[in-house]
């Protein structure tokens, strides 16, 4: 696979999208990390103690290292305060996925569109043909988010996801979308 050279920040109208740094563990777990709300849909289960996010941060500083992409912490451009995190995985040399996740207190600003059109950006700019993300098929306001952004929804995805916060043990459907550039 071809190493890609991703930027250590990128800089939207309000805001900061930065790799994790140590000591921002504590930071994450109070904003968002810790909260049953904001993780119900995700993917990994909710921290239940700031040790437990220690070690994310551990692995998505070492993730970075390997420059295939990690994760960015959605930081406030005017206090540097946390609001959430998205990232940019590389698969393979034409494509990439990303995510995002933001405090409870910071929903309905905007600031999930502007952080994925970031990544979405940075997609068109690293030269990716296929770039993709998906959300629990009940996540009807996760799905808005990436459709403003320019994803196209593709399909339901059976059985394909556990959410370890929403139904521990089983596997739920997912909602695909994908942004293919010159057609968005």
């Amino acid at each position: 696979m071809i190493v890609q050279n991703f930027p250590e920040q990128i800089l939207t109208d309000r805001l900061v999208l930065r790799r994790p740094q140590p000591g921002d563990a504590e930071e994450i777990f109070s904003q968002y990390a810790n909260d049953a709300e904001v993780t119900k849909y995700m993917s990994w289960p909710r921290h239940n103690s700031v040790k437990v996010t220690e070690e994310v941060v551990e692995f998505w500083i070492e993730q970075w290292k390997g420059s295939s992409g990690g994760a960015y912490l959605i930081a406030d451009k005017s206090t540097d305060e946390i609001l959430g995190s998205t990232g940019f995985e590389l698969i393979n040399n034409h494509t990439g996925s990303t995510g995002y996740v933001l405090a409870r207190d910071q929903w309905g600003k905007g600031y999930a569109t502007e952080a994925s059109m970031s990544m979405v950006s940075l997609a068109r700019d690293l030269g990716i043909k296929r770039f993709y993300a998906y959300c629990h098929h009940e996540h009807v306001k996760s799905a808005r988010v990436l459709e403003k952004c320019g994803f196209e929804f593709e399909g339901r995805l059976r059985n394909y996801l556990e959410f370890p916060n929403l139904s521990p043990g089983e596997v739920s459907d997912v909602l695909m979308y994908g942004w293919i550039p010159f057609e968005s």
